[in-house]
């Protein structure tokens, strides 16, 4: 079994960042321990801390993927563009639906993308209206259940 380490980065990358050409963002590295060399890169945004691009690298730490992530006023995603090397390129893009109670708070969210993914998230509130509980359903029937 491989052990991985986190290590954090933070730095300034300023050369072909979906977030903004002069935006700082922050580098996450995911480290095979037993070989010291890069399995992935998470790149966020300092600003918004949205995940703009993930690298995966070979055992010999040679580009395998590449995916960067756009998205929109409001902070959804909208787009992927997924890069292998020798392949085209893959661009998914997203439309996210809202769904509101008439107390106004958000009960249900469904992200459709291009490829055919549909994710619906729902939102659960007592009866002081504090968020109690989400419900996350993809279009394979997976569930993930937070409760707060």
């Amino acid at each position: 079994m491989k052990k991985i380490i986190l290590l954090l980065a933070a730095v300034l990358v300023l050369a072909g960042c979906k977030a903004g050409d002069d935006e700082a963002v922050k580098e996450y590295l995911i480290i095979d321990s037993s070989s010291n060399k890069i399995i992935n890169r998470y790149e966020y945004s300092e600003k918004s801390n949205e995940l703009v691009r993930t690298v995966s690298y070979t055992d010999e730490e040679k580009l395998e993927k590449k995916i960067e992530y756009e998205y929109d006023s409001r902070g959804f995603l909208v787009q992927t563009v997924e890069q292998v090397p020798g392949l085209d390129s893959k661009v998914v893009t997203y439309e996210t639906t809202e769904e509101f109670d008439s107390s106004g708070k958000l009960v249900k969210l469904v992200r459709t993308s291009s490829d055919g993914e549909v994710v619906e998230t729902h939102f659960g509130y007592d009866e002081t209206g504090m968020l109690r509980g989400v419900v996350e359903k993809d279009s394979r029937g997976n569930l993930l259940m937070k409760d707060y």
